[in-house]
Formats: structure tokens, sequence, C-alpha cells
């Protein structure tokens, strides 16, 4: 699935910190390439696009947009790209529609933050390790 020697991540969330704390934790597993994050759904979208990255973490609400709008876009393409989606939400709801639209994974914020970079090399396989 991967096209890259070290798969290529991109991070989508409009809070500033969680953003980080989820770079810092994919780059420390040293399997990953990741792009700056993004904070914003068109940069998100136009990133996607022009990077082409092998995954895609994607905060689900961004702003006043939502991230099921990128995740329609990415599961409308051709390329395949693994997507785990954030949300502070723990309603069953909206985990079920996420995963329905196409999410590999859906993660509450205040309860799998934490494990977003273990997903992702779960999720890569091979060819992340």
């Amino acid at each position: 699935m991967c096209w890259h020697p070290r798969p290529r991540v991109l991070v989508v969330d409009d809070a500033p910190e969680v953003a980080r704390r989820i770079v810092q934790q994919v780059e420390e597993l040293e399997l990953f390439e990741v792009a700056p994050p993004i904070d914003d759904l068109a940069q998100a979208l136009h990133a996607w696009e022009t990077s082409r990255p092998d995954a895609v973490v994607l905060d689900l609400q961004l702003g006043a947009a939502s991230g099921l709008t990128m995740l329609a876009t990415i599961r409308a393409s051709a390329r395949p790209c693994v997507v785990v989606v954030l949300t502070a939400s723990n309603e069953p709801s909206l985990r079920e529609a996420c995963l329905a639209g196409g999410a590999d994974r859906v993660l509450v914020k205040a309860l799998d933050c934490d494990r977003v970079g273990e997903v992702l090399r779960d999720l890569l396989g091979a060819a992340a390790g």
C-alpha cells in the first residue's frame, strides 16, 4: 500500500497543541515521514492532493468545516490512503458515520490521542516497519 520509502503522514487538526502532540508522537517512532500539521480543510485537501500521503490523521471538526468532507474526497479517489479520524466526542453515531464514510479507525481525543502512532503502525503494517 505504501508508495514511499517511509510512509508519509499528514496530520489535520485545528487544535495546535493536539496537532503538535500527534506529530511528535508519530515522529518519535522513526517509521514515518510526517508533514507539518495543517489546521484548515482547504489547505488539507490541497496538501493531500500534492503530497500524496499514505495516511491522514484527520480531526472530525475543523472549525466550521467537517473532516467528513475530506474523508469523502479521499475515499472517492482511487489512491489508497489510511485515514484515522480523531474526534472530541465519544458518541457512537459519530463513530458509525466515520466508519461508514471510510475511516480505517476512529479515535476519541481524550481517550486515544496517545495511541495514534501505534494505530498508524498497525494499519500501515509492513510498510512502516
